[in-house]
């Protein structure tokens, strides 16, 4: 593992979790469930409430034990491998191990969340007009959605120098 390649990404992953965690304290100190504060003639909204479930609440509907076994199990495993495996990597393009970074920073905020906040995370802004609008997110959801184009972003920049079996082999 080189040092150099460790803290480039330890210097995007702590970042992360501290933003997200610090908005997400502001938002819980200056916003009250269930009334909303509208910006920019309503194009940003923060209205404070708490997900149970993933991205756009999806799987808020399972039942409390299946939703602490992905969310507080399965989450962190997930964000284990993901941390080793960009750390061990010799063909991770930069940008791709960004977007890595960004994904372990943001759902290590969510994580912490869920473990403050008996399984749920806080969620506090929407973006939208009229009718078109985002789902009510928090900070680590943006750095998981923009993680995860600049993994895609990096792998396809990448192209076949990313071997697909694990031989290395073209």
């Amino acid at each position: 593992m080189h040092l150099a390649r460790i803290g480039v990404f330890v210097s995007l992953i702590l970042p992360c979790v501290a933003c997200d965690q610090a908005a997400k304290l502001i938002a819980k100190e200056t916003l009250d469930y269930g009334h909303r504060v509208e910006h920019l003639n309503g194009i940003v909204r923060l209205e404070l409430v708490e997900n149970s479930g993933a991205l756009l609440s999806l799987g808020s509907s399972l039942s409390e034990p299946l939703r602490n076994a992905i969310f507080l199990f399965l989450v962190p495993l997930g964000l284990t491998v993901l941390a080793i495996s960009l750390l061990r990597s010799r063909n991770l393009s930069m940008l791709a191990g960004c977007g890595v970074s960004l994904l372990i920073g943001g759902g290590l905020g969510n994580f912490i969340d869920r473990v403050l906040n008996d399984g749920a995370v806080v969620d506090f802004v929407s973006i939208g007009m009229g009718g078109l609008r985002t789902g009510i997110f928090n900070v680590s959801d943006v750095a998981i959605v923009a993680g995860s184009l600049l993994v895609f972003l990096g792998m396809r920049d990448r192209g076949a120098d990313v071997p697909v079996s694990g031989t290395g082999s073209d």
